[in-house]
C-alpha cells in the first residue's frame, strides 16, 4: 500500500506535521472493484485505478463521458470555528481537459449544498499541479468533498491526495530514540509518557543541549533543533550522526561513541569540533575556517588537512593511522598532539613556533618520522626535545618522506618543467606541493583509478620544489624544478 504523502516527508526530514487527513481514502491506495473506497463516481462515468500517482503507487484516473464526470467522498465531521486547507493533485493523462472544481458540500437538509469551491483551467500531462484553497467552518457538520472535471470526450486526467487539514493544527518532530526523549522531558522540552514525538514549537529555540553518558543511540529529530548552537553527546550509543540541518552549531563534541562518519561541511560557524574515541575513517573540515579547537584522536583517520583553518589553536590527532600533518598554515596552534600514529612528514613551520606551549602537545610513537619541520631549529631542540623520537630531529628543510618500494617505478615528467607535471606508473590518492623551506603551495586530489595523474605547476616562481606523493599505504617525495 502506498505511503501517504505525510509520512514520506517524515521519513524524508525526520519531522511531522500532527496535521491528520479528514478525507477516507484521499491518498486512493484502497480499492473496490473499480471505485475508490470511501469514493463514489459517477453512474455513466469511468473510473479506474492508476500507478502514476503523486506519491506512492496509485491513483484514481477519470475518463471524461460526455464532456465531464466527477468523484466525491463520503461524509467526515468538521469542526466549528476551525480553518482547514483543502487540496488535491491533478495530472492530464491524455486528452484535452478544459477544467477542474474542487469543492466542499454539506447536507443541511434533504439535498447537499456547496460550501465552498474553487477550480483549475491549467493542466499538465508531465508534472502535478495541486489545487489548494483554505475554508473556515461555521458549524460542526458533516462535509464531503467534490472532485468535477470537464475536457474533451474520452479524455483521461488522474488525481491523487485529496486532503482536508487543519491548518492550526501543531508539528511535531519525530523522537524515535525513548531515551533520547526521556532526555528531552528532563529538560522540559517535552513532558508526560514518551510517545516517539514533541512539539516542534518547544525545539526551535533550544540553544544548547548536554547529553554526556546518555544511553541514546538514535539523534534523529536533532534537525529540528535548529537554532542549537551547542550539542554535546559524549560516552553515548550513537552510531550515526546528522547535524547538517544544525546551521547554527559553533560547539559539538560526540567523543566516544561508534559513529564512523560525520558531514559538517554546512556547519560553518562551528568553532570547536570534537570527534575523539569513534571510528570515523575520513573527514573533510575545509569548510569549517572558524574551527578553533579540534580534537579528533583515536578513531581510524589515515589523513587530515587543517589548511584551511586559519584560527586552529589545538588540534589533537593521536592514535590514528596519518602519515602527514602539516600546520605551516596554522600560525595561532598552541598544542598539537599527533603522537601514535604513521607520520612520515610532519610540518609545524607556521612562523609562531614559539605559541606552541608544553601540556598535551607530543610528537612520539612515529618510527618512520626521521625529520620535523621547524621554525628554528636551536629553539626546537631547547625546548621539545622530549617531544619527539629519538630517531627524528628537527630541521628548517627537511626531505619530504621516504622512498618505499612502491615508488620505485613512479616516473615524473617533465622535471625540470615550465607548467604541467605527469606522473605515471602509480596509483595515487593525493600530491602536495611544498617549496624547498618546506611550506605548502598546492594539493592535488587524485583519482586512484588512474596510474597516470597530471598536476599543474603554472604561477609558482622558479625554483625547487618537492611533490609528495602519497597513496592508500606509503608516501614519497619527488624534487621538481620550475624554470
Amino acid at each position: 500500500m502506498k505511503t501517504k504523502l505525510l509520512l514520506l516527508l517524515l521519513l524524508a526530514n525526520f519531522s511531522f506535521y500532527a496535521q491528520t487527513n479528514l478525507v477516507p481514502n484521499g491518498d486512493f491506495e484502497s480499492w473496490s472493484s473499480s471505485t475508490p473506497t470511501d469514493w463514489f463516481r459517477n453512474f455513466s462515468g469511468f473510473v479506474s485505478e492508476s500507478s502514476v500517482a503523486q506519491s506512492g503507487s496509485s491513483s484514481a484516473k477519470l475518463l471524461i463521458t460526455s464532456s465531464a464526470n466527477f468523484l466525491n467522498s463520503v461524509y467526515f465531521q468538521a469542526q466549528a470555528g476551525k480553518t482547514y486547507r483543502v487540496t488535491v493533485y491533478h495530472r492530464v493523462a491524455s486528452g484535452t481537459l478544459t477544467n477542474i472544481e474542487l469543492s466542499l458540500y454539506h447536507k443541511p437538509s434533504t439535498f447537499k449544498s456547496e460550501l465552498v469551491k474553487k477550480d483549475d483551467a491549467i493542466f499538465s500531462s508531465t508534472t502535478w499541479r495541486k489545487l489548494e484553497f483554505e475554508y473556515t467552518t461555521t458549524a460542526t457538520e458533516d462535509i464531503e468533498v467534490d472532485i468535477f472535471a470537464t475536457g474533451v470526450t474520452n479524455s483521461e486526467i488522474l488525481l491523487d491526495n485529496v486532503s482536508v487539514v487543519d491548518v492550526n493544527e501543531p508539528v511535531y518532530t519525530s523522537i524515535p530514540d525513548v531515551n533520547f526523549e526521556n532526555e528531552l522531558i528532563d529538560y522540559g522540552f517535552d513532558s508526560g509518557t514518551p510517545d516517539g514525538k514533541v512539539l516542534t514549537a518547544n525545539i526551535a529555540t533550544v540553544k544548547y543541549l548536554n547529553f554526556n553518558k546518555s544511553s541514546i543511540s538514535d539523534l534523529t529529530g536533532i534537525e529540528d533543533f535548529t537554532e542549537l548552537e551547542e550539542l554535546i553527546i559524549t560516552s553515548s550509543n550513537l552510531t550515526s550522526l546528522n547535524i547538517s540541518k544544525n546551521l547554527a552549531l559553533t560547539y559539538l563534541d560526540f567523543g566516544y561513541n561508534n559513529v564512523t562518519e560525520i558531514n559538517v561541511s554546512q556547519n560553518t560557524k562551528l568553532k570547536d569540533f570534537y570527534c575523539h574515541g569513534n571510528q570515523i575513517t575520513s573527514l573533510d573540515v575545509s569548510q569549517n575556517v572558524l574551527l578553533e579547537g579540534f580534537m579528533c584522536q583515536d578513531n581510524k583517520l589515515t589523513a587530515i588537512d587543517v589548511s584551511h583553518n586559519p584560527e586552529l589553536g589545538m588540534f589533537d590527532c593521536l592514535d590514528n593511522q596519518i602519515k602527514s600533518i602539516d600546520i605551516s598554515k596554522n600560525p595561532k596552534i598552541y598544542e598539537l598532539a599527533c603522537e601514535n600514529n604513521q607520520l612520515t612528514y610532519l610540518n609545524l613551520k607556521n612562523g609562531n613556533n614559539t605559541k606552541i606551549r608544553k601540556g598535551f602537545t607530543n610528537f612520539k610513537n612515529n618510527p618512520n618520522l626521521t625529520c620535523i619541520l621547524v621554525d628554528d631549529v636551536d629553539y626546537a631542540n631547547a625546548n621539545w626535545a622530549e617531544w619527539k623520537d629519538a630517531t627524528a630531529s628537527y630541521s628548517t628543510a627537511c626531505t619530504l618522506g621516504l622512498a618505499t618500494s612502491v615508488f620505485d617505478k613512479v616516473a615524473v615528467y617533465p622535471n625540470p618543467t615550465k607548467g604541467d607535471v605527469t606522473i605515471t606508473n602509480l596509483s595515487l590518492n593525493k600530491a602536495t606541493v611544498y617549496s624547498s623551506t618546506g611550506q605548502l603551495v598546492k594539493s592535488f586530489a587524485l583519482d586512484t583509478a588512474n596510474t597516470n595523474n597530471t598536476i599543474s605547476l603554472s604561477g609558482l616562481p622558479k625554483g625547487i620544489y618537492y611533490v609528495y606523493l602519497i597513496n592508500q599505504d606509503a608516501a614519497s617525495a619527488k624534487k621538481v624544478i620550475v624554470e
